[in-house]
């Protein structure tokens, strides 16, 4: 019987030497096939487009500080702006090429500074005396309307805006401080600061970021954009995929800006410089597409000469103005 035992685990122990053996063999084959594998799938790179779950509020802050340094031959003048604009984005429809995001004005607080003028508008505090602008931006708030965008970023196109002003000047001439006063005139003096060309490029500014190709780390690509006003200007802004870190893309953003120099008549104001630069760093999740937060630095410098007049002592004068921006855009 002990023989029979000791025959039986001999063969055991042999079947399991020879089991490990054949398993030690076959794991480097199955380590260079996972390996490949991931390898193949870095070579396809990643393919980055927006793609939100359907019916998500996805709110966002979007914060601006600019400062404003003008020079008038030997006076200096000095301009602060702050904004902070809280908005929510539900997307409530989308196929393979396009989506629909219903977009609403949650809080909006707007300060400036300079010399001349005194502005402090907020729509989380009421004041006892407001302002035409703190009305203004009390009446957006809690408004929606509607966009369409590609999957990509592109074509975006606003729905809705005249609607949205019509509910926004109804609101404004039910206040006793614009008892009396045409809403025509209302919508005159709110399309000065307040029109549909400004709001959908602050949106496009969002979205154009999508490459058109799959990326992988360290690629690529460039979104370029042509602005028509306030100046002709080209934009080419150079993206790059620095890390990817879980479900988030680190991005560097790098931007030429390049303005078209406008001819002015005789006698008018001339343009003698204008230039500018962009650059900071986006998050974009990789599985919504959606943008998680931004950061961009731009400053911009434009010199205009003024011909002799009276205005100016019958003298020749150079206006010099630097505009430093930054802007910071955070999903809340």
């Amino acid at each position: 019987m002990n023989r029979i035992i000791f025959f039986v685990l001999l063969i055991l122990f042999a079947v399991s030497c020879e089991s490990k053996k054949i398993a030690e063999e076959k794991k480097p084959a199955e380590t260079n096939k996972t390996a490949e594998s991931l390898a193949q799938i870095e070579s396809k790179g990643l393919d980055l487009f927006l793609n939100p779950e359907i019916g998500k509020e996805y709110v966002f802050e979007s914060l601006m500080n600019q400062k404003i340094m003008q020079k008038l031959d030997t006076v200096s003048y000095e301009t602060k702006v702050f904004q902070s604009i809280v908005y929510s984005l539900k997307p409530v429809w989308k196929d393979t090429a396009t989506l629909r995001f219903q977009a609403k004005f949650l809080e909006i607080e707007q300060k400036i500074t300079s010399p001349m003028i005194s502005v402090n508008a907020s729509t989380k505090k009421q004041s006892q005396q407001p302002t035409p602008l703190d009305l203004f931006y009390s009446a957006l708030k809690g408004k929606t309307f509607e966009f369409i965008i590609g999957r990509r970023g592109e074509n975006l196109s606003l729905i809705g805006f005249d609607s949205l002003i019509e509910r926004v000047i109804t609101d404004l001439s039910k206040r006793k401080e614009f008892k009396g006063v045409d809403k025509n005139l209302i919508s005159q003096l709110i399309s000065n600061f307040f029109n549909q060309n400004e709001l959908q490029k602050s949106f496009e500014k969002v979205f154009e970021i999508y490459p058109k190709k799959k990326v992988n780390v360290g690629d690529n690509w460039k979104v370029e954009k042509h602005l028509n006003e306030p100046v002709p200007t080209d934009i080419t802004n150079n993206f790059s995929l620095k890390a990817i870190q879980g479900d988030s893309l680190i991005i560097d953003l790098v931007s030429d800006v390049k303005f078209e120099k406008v001819k002015s008549k005789e006698g008018e104001p001339q343009v003698k410089e204008m230039s500018g630069r962009q650059n900071g760093s986006l998050i974009v999740n990789k599985s919504s597409g959606m943008l998680q937060s931004g950061n961009l630095n731009q400053s911009i410098r434009i010199v205009n000469q003024f011909p002799p007049s009276p205005q100016t002592n019958n003298k020749s004068v150079t206006l010099l103005t630097n505009i430093n921006s930054n802007f910071l855009l955070k999903l809340k």
